[in-house]
């Protein structure tokens, strides 16, 4: 049993509570222990450091082996007895590792984890986790570790759009090439691998924004991005090489091909194969 890390964020330097599950019983509140070295509190009292604890949780499910982020907001959490999950998520459900760093100030703390009166889950998985955040540059650098939205995927959903109820009829789909983070041309498309859009946004620029959070959204539908699902889009990433440097958009017919779309009629038309 283990949850599902994030290769392009941070590295665990150490799992200071195995995940394990823990049934929650009413407004009892259920009391987790662990320990931390003396030079770990020191390090986190840094403003600046790499390192972090983050508390990873989600509800339990019979014979899951791993686990992405996702408990309900209205599970109360403390650590050494001070609330650590306001203003963390907008939403009813925490999705990414909640980070605890500022709370852990001795060496033996200690978590409580309460159920609100009106949450139905009961049973949770548990995990506590010794980080180090890393840079842009070294993210980079496990871009081989990223899965890849396939061309069929981006292509299906293309010919959706030509297939969609709305009454109005869709004779092309336009889709930028400009990252809506930078507003520059994208130079490594990345997106969602859950994300149910064509278009995507620059990984670099993704990276340099995000990196210091853990609530990843995306920036062009504002779902979550859970650990281990920023993707690489391989029909995206192909288009870029194959177009100029000052075309910021193409034009996919109802087929999938695509062509160059620029304020002239004069432009090479790609097929799918």
């Amino acid at each position: 049993m283990d949850f599902i890390n994030n290769p392009l964020h941070y590295r665990v330097i150490k799992v200071l509570r195995k995940p394990a599950i823990s049934t929650l019983n009413g407004n009892i509140r259920k009391k987790i222990k662990f320990s931390v070295t003396q030079d770990l509190v020191d390090e986190l009292q840094k403003g600046d450091s790499k390192h972090r604890v983050i508390l990873r949780m989600s509800t339990y499910r019979k014979e899951a082996a791993v686990y992405f982020d996702c408990i309900s907001t209205e599970f109360i959490i403390r650590v050494n007895g001070k609330k650590v999950n306001e203003n963390q998520s907008e939403s009813d459900f925490y999705e990414s590792p909640i980070d605890i760093t500022g709370y852990v100030n001795a060496i033996e703390p200690f978590i409580t984890v309460k159920r609100a009166h009106n949450c139905t889950a009961k049973t949770v998985v548990i995990g506590i986790y010794h980080i180090e955040m890393l840079t842009v540059n070294e993210s980079l650098e496990k871009i081989e570790n990223l899965k890849s939205r396939t061309r069929q995927a981006m292509l299906k959903l293309i010919r959706d759009r030509f297939s969609s109820d709305d009454e109005i009829e869709v004779n092309s789909v336009i889709v930028p090439l400009k990252c809506p983070l930078s507003t520059n041309r994208i130079e490594i498309a990345a997106v969602g691998l859950e994300c149910k859009h064509a278009a995507c946004f620059d990984l670099k620029t993704f990276l340099e924004v995000n990196l210091e959070t853990f609530n990843w959204i995306c920036p062009l539908c504002n779902n979550t991005i859970k650990a281990g699902m920023l993707s690489l889009d391989i029909l995206m990433n192909n288009i870029l090489t194959e177009t100029a440097v000052n075309c910021f958009k193409v034009e996919f017919d109802a087929t999938g091909n695509w062509k160059e779309a620029k304020d002239n009629n004069n432009n090479r038309v790609f097929q799918i194969d």
